[in-house]
């Protein structure tokens, strides 16, 4: 029952990044780069606790995936729907 729940978080995460990709005419062939950077960044957001690591985590992956050719415009909106954790 736990793997069908966390299956069914995982298909619906998937699908609000795929709605921001087609909004913004992303190519299919680079959708796998931008769900594998917002896997990643939800990964972070749910396992770091303090703002600091927080912070620190999405510049590494945000260099990390810009240096890959991944449009700034599009990253930002994928930060906007996944970053849970505001600092104050």
């Amino acid at each position: 029952m736990n793997a069908a729940t966390a299956q069914a978080k995982l298909a619906l995460f998937d699908e609000k990044i795929k709605y921001i990709l087609e909004q913004e005419g992303i190519y299919s062939d680079f959708h796998p780069s931008y769900m594998c950077y917002a896997r990643e960044l939800d990964k972070s957001q749910r396992d770091l606790t303090f703002m600091v690591d927080l912070i620190r985590e999405h510049q590494i992956l945000r260099d990390r995936w810009e240096r890959r050719g991944l449009s700034e415009t599009v990253l930002d909106k994928i930060d906007d729907m996944v970053i849970i954790h505001i600092s104050p």
